[in-house]
């Protein structure tokens, strides 16, 4: 079977999956393809950068040092998208993905396909035949 269906809230999966990127793409060089159904995937990542959400939480409470750990930590992270966004990931932003949508998406040199909302792609089913036409491993998200 070429799709891993993984039980997940969608921000911590997105989480992961950045991780994940940062580790295929940045250091193993191999290319991944996003499909973000929500909003702008590029968009999205920079926001939860912004926000503080790919980051360990601060305490609730501030401090001098509490604040310079969070601007560490931002700093580090806009680094790592920079580098990904330079490398191997590439993005397809639609809010909806039907069977002819897959079948004439351009994949490049994808090995790897990330789709943050089975909900809205075609049936596990067909994205397994997808996968096994295009040569892909999808990992897909599931409510």
């Amino acid at each position: 079977m070429s799709i891993t269906v993984i039980q997940q809230p969608y921000t911590d999966f997105l989480k992961e999956a950045l991780s994940f990127c940062d580790t295929a793409c940045g250091k193993y060089q191999i290319p991944v393809l996003m499909i973000s159904t929500r909003q702008q995937a590029n968009n999205l990542l920079i926001k939860m950068i912004q926000d503080g959400m790919l980051i360990d939480p601060c305490p609730p409470f501030t401090s001098v040092i509490v604040a310079i750990k969070k601007d560490i930590y931002a700093l580090r992270a806009n680094a790592r998208l920079k580098k990904l966004e330079g490398s191997s990931l590439m993005f397809c932003d639609r809010k909806q993905m039907s069977e002819d949508d897959l079948a004439q998406l351009e994949t490049g040199d994808a090995k790897i396909v990330i789709i943050d909302d089975l909900a809205l792609v075609p049936s596990v089913d067909f994205l397994d035949k997808w996968a096994e036409e295009k040569g892909l491993k999808v990992i897909v998200r599931k409510d």
